[in-house]
């Protein structure tokens, strides 16, 4: 297998991750339409990948028992106190919180990394995350607030709260020019990711929200990846 082939099955391995397993066939289809020995090889990383977790990553210690999302209504983690589910993902499920110490209460994102205990690739791909985010500082990308880890042992990530409208619905009530306005604001926020060596690789409407301001952001760096090695290295020890 060559370099190039091996790193487009390494980007849809990493991404079919992300996913739930019921939803991966579909996918899995989509992605390697016309190309069935692609669609092969990353099935069978895939199978390779949930014998892993079975066994060669099967934890020390008994993993946290994974709650249901509104059970972690009301809880504090540090001094943020979740107070509503925004959403659920593939590493874990999004609450909205707030600042419970202090004179000025704070909105956050919170994402929660329930799904991450008893897999070393997706506890790597979360810590990784952390790293990338820490590196990025633009008007453009939803800034890393804080981080932590549960009594349980759950990590989590306190995130800037982006309230606002997808990409692609936001721009259908925009003319042309407004949407190349806001496509050129996207890609300078992409090119900052760029320049400090990240890549994106889940590039969406749905990742990327319009605020009341009319100001896109990028979200969700949950599958980015660094380009130097020395740097990969660095996010796994984050």
């Amino acid at each position: 297998m060559n370099t190039l082939r091996w790193q487009q099955l390494d980007e849809l391995f990493g991404q079919a991750l992300e996913l739930e397993p019921a939803d991966r066939a579909g996918w899995i289809a989509r992605q390697t339409a016309g190309d069935p020995r692609l669609r092969t090889e990353l099935e069978g990383l895939l199978r390779a990948h949930a014998a892993a977790d079975g066994f060669l990553e099967q934890p020390l210690l008994p993993a946290p028992t994974r709650r249901p999302a509104a059970a972690w209504i009301g809880r504090r983690l540090g001094p943020w106190r979740l107070l509503e589910c925004l959403g659920e993902g593939g590493m874990g499920t999004v609450y909205g919180g707030v600042r419970a110490e202090g004179d000025f209460p704070q909105r956050v994102a919170v994402k929660l990394a329930d799904r991450v205990a008893g897999s070393a690739t997706l506890e790597h791909r979360f810590h990784a995350e952390r790293a990338i985010l820490a590196r990025l500082e633009h008007p453009g990308i939803a800034h890393l607030l804080d981080g932590g880890t549960s009594d349980e042992g759950i990590p989590y990530l306190v995130m800037e709260l982006v309230q606002g409208i997808p990409l692609d619905r936001y721009c259908e009530d925009l003319d042309l020019a407004g949407c190349l306005d806001l496509f050129l604001e996207v890609c300078d926020a992409v090119q900052h990711a760029h320049h400090h060596l990240v890549i994106h690789r889940d590039l969406k409407p749905a990742h990327i929200l319009v605020t009341e301001e009319g100001r896109p952001k990028l979200l969700d760096f949950g599958i980015a990846k660094l380009l130097a090695p020395d740097l990969e290295g660095l996010a796994g020890d984050l």
